[in-house]
């Protein structure tokens, strides 16, 4: 269901049962695989955790305390990293996937809303960092090596690593950080 309602397939979903939806997704997703990677002596990386719900939910939403109250079983990570990147260039950037075009936009990816989104993100992300969660901000707007390095240099410090070995990105992109993490990353 939820991806119909990010295709626009489910016409007239309330912002609070799509909210709603992703905290249960979210919550599946950690008892089903990230829990058991922990458990593992894993490092998982997940592409999109709780501050992207806020993020995205305060768009419709409003309410900052319902939202954390329906993810308050979430475990915080250890590290959050967030890639700032404009509203205009993350247009850009979709239109130019030739696999998806504008056409293909889903919910959350008008001017005005990544606009909304990108302003809720940082004002979270204040927050959290304010109660002592490791959010870190990268910009997102540099070329892909950059932005690459910033993340494995941030993620090497966590882990307590060095970052030489992975100073250029691999051919798959998200391999060094993978390998970063020991080889066993959950999504």
């Amino acid at each position: 269901m939820i991806k119909w309602a990010l295709r626009h397939e489910l016409v007239g979903m309330p912002e609070e049962a799509l909210a709603l939806m992703f905290a249960a997704d979210r919550r599946h997703h950690i008892t089903r695989e990230i829990r058991p990677a922990l458990r593992k002596g894993a490092a998982v990386i997940c592409d999109r955790y709780v501050l992207s719900s806020y993020a995205y939910q305060l768009v419709g939403v409003k309410d900052l305390t319902w939202l954390r109250e329906i993810n308050s079983k979430c475990p915080n990570p250890d590290l959050t990293v967030f890639l700032d990147v404009a509203p205009e260039q993350c247009l850009q950037r979709m239109k130019s996937d030739a696999w998806r075009g504008l056409d293909k936009l889903q919910l959350y990816e008008r001017l005005s809303q990544l606009e909304a989104t990108r302003r809720n993100f940082l004002e979270v992300i204040g927050i959290l960092q304010q109660e002592g969660q490791n959010v870190v901000v990268v910009r997102g707007s540099d070329d892909a090596g950059a932005v690459h390095r910033s993340v494995v240099d941030v993620t090497a410090k966590l882990l307590g690593k060095t970052a030489a070995r992975f100073k250029e990105p691999s051919k798959a992109g998200h391999l060094s950080l993978r390998m970063l993490a020991g080889e066993s990353a959950a999504r």
